[in-house]
């Protein structure tokens, strides 16, 4: 199998759609309550056939209305509602996926409830009290597992980083606050608005990372301030994890915008660390656009997710990947999963082999698909025709 490089040729797709961003795109486009439509230019046989936008966060259209705000869940507390309730009468429903006041306790009566809730547990809403959503057409949430949150912790801490943003990112949003010492600053960007009840706005806004809408006045300049404020020298991080359906140019528009907002005051970018998660297939799209990303070879799990599981080998091994534009060898891989490849200078996985005619460890798929497409190309130079079921 040869190594040799492709060349990026770009191509229209033959059939398909394709997102299109013309300057100052969000400010012209028409919204729907998830903020500014995206626009999208349909393809048949290489010919564009239609131009229409499209909600941009909903894959299905009947999924979102046409409504240009937010159609607020008036019976859901806000944080600083939460907050003034003493911890002893604070009630949480289970089936109803909110706070409840005395006064309404009686609607709740049959329904699963916790009490005695502490301020300690309201730091942790996606262990203890959030229901993942399952729609996966619309906005399935997979949280991830302690093996993955505690890895990427200790690589921020590693890289001395000081202010975290977490796109779609809430155990490790949840997982920064436990901290000791508290010199880490983490702020989380969710289109969930269930964290506003257990998240004072300086630590949650709500926000759609596929067109860079915050869902409230003034948050911001909440973000701004969490990214500019110079009371101190910061190390910035950006951890995002998008939906796998979510489209790849839109993720880049919002990583650009957001390096865009961390200009200083003589209009220098202040460089700030990369980790995005996305599955390993999807490398090509992300370097072409990003050429100075590198996928690691760590393999991240979530803990509700039917398929991608802490396995190495087999059909629940994950192919989820952390795409970074740190320099691999300041990223160490944990556990006798990794190793360190001296020509790579970065850790690698133990079964990803170095290559001599590319000079690299180019392996990205698990041990057994491995010997799968070992066996078919061995069943093919035999001169079998027809290659049957492994």
């Amino acid at each position: 199998m040869s190594c040799r490089k492709r060349k990026n040729i770009p191509l229209l797709p033959v059939v398909g759609f394709e997102v299109r961003f013309e300057e100052d795109w969000p400010s012209q486009a028409p919204s729907c309550y998830h903020g500014p439509m995206l626009l999208f230019d349909k393809y048949v046989d290489g010919r564009k056939v239609e131009t229409f936008y499209a909600c941009s966060a909903q894959r299905e259209g009947k999924n979102c209305s046409s409504k240009t705000q937010m159609p607020w869940n008036h019976e859901m507390m806000s944080y600083d509602d939460v907050i003034a309730i003493h911890p002893t009468k604070r009630k949480f429903c289970c089936q109803c996926q909110k706070f409840i006041r005395e006064d309404d306790s009686a609607t709740h009566i049959k329904h699963e409830k916790k009490t005695g809730i502490t301020n300690a547990d309201l730091i942790k809403p996606s262990l203890l009290f959030l229901t993942p959503k399952e729609n996966t057409k619309t906005n399935a949430q997979y949280f991830l597992s302690h093996n993955t949150i505690s890895f990427l912790h200790s690589t921020l801490k590693r890289l001395q980083i000081s202010h975290v943003v977490n796109i779609g990112m809430p155990r490790l949003h949840e997982h920064i606050q436990h901290e000791i010492d508290g010199t880490m600053k983490s702020i989380l960007l969710d289109i969930d608005e269930r964290f506003s009840m257990f998240w004072p706005r300086e630590k949650f806004l709500q926000f759609n990372m596929f067109n860079q809408h915050f869902f409230h006045d003034g948050s911001e300049e909440i973000f701004d301030e969490f990214l500019q404020n110079r009371s101190k020298r910061k190390n910035i991080a950006v951890v995002l994890d998008p939906p796998f359906g979510g489209l790849v140019d839109c993720i880049v528009q919002t990583i650009k915008w957001m390096s865009s907002r961390t200009m200083d005051e003589v209009n220098e970018s202040k460089k700030f660390s990369i980790f995005w998660i996305f599955p390993y297939f999807m490398e090509k799209r992300i370097t072409d656009n990003f050429p100075f990303m590198s996928m690691l070879d760590f393999q991240v799990d979530y803990d509700n997710h039917k398929k991608f599981k802490n396995a190495l080998t087999g059909r629940k091994a994950s192919p989820v990947r952390i795409f970074t534009n740190v320099e691999n060898e300041r990223i160490v891989l944990p556990g006798e999963r990794y190793r360190f490849c001296v020509p790579c200078r970065r850790y690698v996985s133990v079964d990803n082999d170095h290559c001599k005619l590319c000079n690299s460890c180019p392996s990205k798929v698990s041990p057994m698909l491995v010997s799968m497409l070992s066996a078919c190309l061995m069943a093919v130079h035999a001169g079998w025709k027809k290659v049957q079921t492994l």
